[in-house]
């Protein structure tokens, strides 16, 4: 009797894009042509699809291999795009409302929707008002503790609403954390298509530099994903670039950023991940909330302050600057450099879900950022 093993598309493409790196595409289509391989979920990348439900078994299988599941590695390889978006774990509405009757009895709610998701998480909304986050990627998991561990303590020290836990489960096998917030109203920046910025620059600009004036804990990570190291964010940018501009502005910016050694200094309190999506503006054009603070580290100052060039130009980054205070041309250079990096990722990652708001707000932003 036929063994067939089970694995979803994205692990595939990424095992396959991992071989293609290393020269071994070969052997693995050698592999797979040896085994019973059944992929249990639907992916569509760039036009080209797995369905569920596709077996890939025997030597015939070397056709679905070069004819789809190759093209899309080819195309994640040689385009130099990552997906690292694609969720590990995932939740459906129904089985979040039941973990949440079971270890939140205290809160009461009828209904129970998914109301957003993002690289790590997704949110659940309630139609009384309560919101939960479930991580959707293992890398957030240290970063829920983080922030039950530190947002208290930065709510009270900021000028701006940001979500903090009140309550927490956990879901799955092997356990992982959820957490409970009450909802904070808002549209995200990068929606709202507001035709001035200005008063949202302003805020955020007084805001960072009241969390940046924070003390900071001796047991937080310092930029753990390296963030405002330049020379390798530059490197990136690059491959996340291949195929969507070709601007002298950003070339000249990442050249510099080429240059620069690994940061030093004195670091801050940081957000970590601070960029249009995570900024909650209201109807009248104001800043209603800071969310997402999966990613809250210590790190230099340049981090958080490539939101002002993503996200803003002109007279809104001069109220920003105004606001949050001068800073030295080093930490405008990195500030810069992972503002590219970050913008051309999120091209990638709205053309791969379909988000064309997005899309265009983080096509803008790779001009605002070399200006």
């Amino acid at each position: 009797m036929e063994v067939i093993s089970y694995m979803t598309a994205a692990a595939l493409i990424n095992e396959l894009a991992e071989a293609a790196d290393n020269k071994e595409l070969s052997r693995l289509v050698g592999k797979y042509a040896r085994l019973a391989t059944a992929i249990v979920d639907r992916l569509t990348f760039r036009g080209h699809i797995i369905n569920t439900g596709t077996l890939i078994t025997g030597h015939g299988s070397l056709n679905v291999l070069y004819g789809t599941t190759l093209a899309l590695a080819a195309s994640r390889k040689f385009e130099g795009v990552n997906t690292p978006w694609r969720p590990e774990r995932e939740i459906d509405s129904a089985e979040a409302a039941r973990q949440v009757r079971e270890q939140c009895p205290q809160i009461e709610f009828t209904t129970l929707r998914e109301y957003a998701h993002g690289w790590d998480n997704t949110v659940f909304l309630t139609d009384t008002g309560w919101s939960f986050r479930f991580a959707r990627r293992e890398i957030a998991l240290p970063g829920l503790q983080r922030e039950i561990d530190l947002l208290p303590a930065i709510e009270a020290s900021v000028p701006l609403p940001i979500p903090v836990p009140l309550l927490h489960g956990t879901f799955g096998d092997p356990p992982w954390p959820f957490l409970c917030f009450r909802f904070l109203p808002g549209t995200e920046l990068v929606h709202a298509r507001l035709g001035d910025r200005t008063d949202v620059a302003a805020e955020l600009g007084q805001f960072l530099a009241a969390l940046h004036a924070m003390g900071t804990p001796g047991d937080l990570p310092v930029d753990p994903f390296g963030r405002a190291d330049s020379a390798m964010r530059a490197g990136r940018a690059r491959k996340e670039l291949a195929g969507l501009v070709a601007d002298p502005a950003i070339e000249e910016i990442l050249a510099e950023a080429d240059k620069l050694p690994p940061p030093q200094g004195t670091t801050v309190l940081s957000h970590g991940d601070l960029y249009a999506r995570h900024i909650l503006v209201d109807d009248d054009g104001h800043t209603s909330g800071i969310i997402d603070w999966g990613d809250l580290c210590l790190a230099v100052p340049a981090v958080d302050l490539a939101v002002a060039y993503s996200a803003f130009d002109g007279a809104a980054r001069a109220v920003f600057f105004a606001a949050y205070g001068a800073i030295s041309a080093e930490h405008e250079l990195r500030a810069r450099t992972f503002s590219i990096f970050s913008c051309a990722s999120l091209v990638n990652y709205a053309r791969d879900v379909g988000d064309a708001v997005l899309e265009a707000d983080s096509l803008a932003g790779l001009h605002r950022a070399s200006r």
